[in-house]
């Protein structure tokens, strides 16, 4: 398996009536819904990134899990290159407010699912759909 070129995390939390929510954040372009993720500095671990990035984006910080969650790739028109995302899971515990001036909404993963999907192709919307599907697999039993 190529080495991953970022990521990711799937932020979570429970609503007051225990319902699962997931935090989406929108681009710094400002058109499509996404989860945190970016680039992995030198020496740092992927889920150190993914709670880096978290943090910057969003302004949440949490638990982050070590193992993976899965892995995606998606395809970068306007660099011309593949990218591949390991997403972890975050459990939200603390708002510090973001370092970045960017919309973020706290969705059901049925809302989550069809926010990613949006604008997207379609391989890229099914890889999205499956962080969802199984963040939900894993977290209901929790």
């Amino acid at each position: 398996m190529a080495q991953p070129t970022h990521a990711g995390a799937l932020c979570y939390r429970r609503s007051e009536t225990g319902a699962l929510e997931f935090l989406l954040i929108r681009t710094s372009r400002g058109d499509r819904w996404v989860i945190p993720k970016g680039g992995i500095d030198p020496g740092e671990t992927t889920w150190e990134a993914a709670a880096r990035e978290t943090a910057e984006e969003s302004g949440w910080r949490g638990e982050i899990e070590r193992g993976e969650l899965l892995r995606f790739q998606y395809f970068k028109p306007r660099r011309q290159r593949e990218n591949q995302v390991v997403v972890h899971l975050l459990a939200a515990q603390e708002w510090r407010g973001p370092c970045e001036a960017r919309a973020r909404r706290w969705v059901s993963p049925e809302d989550a699912t069809r926010l990613l999907a949006e604008g997207r192709a379609p391989r890229h919307a099914h890889e999205l759909a499956r962080v969802i599907q199984r963040g939900v697999k894993l977290l209901r039993g929790r």
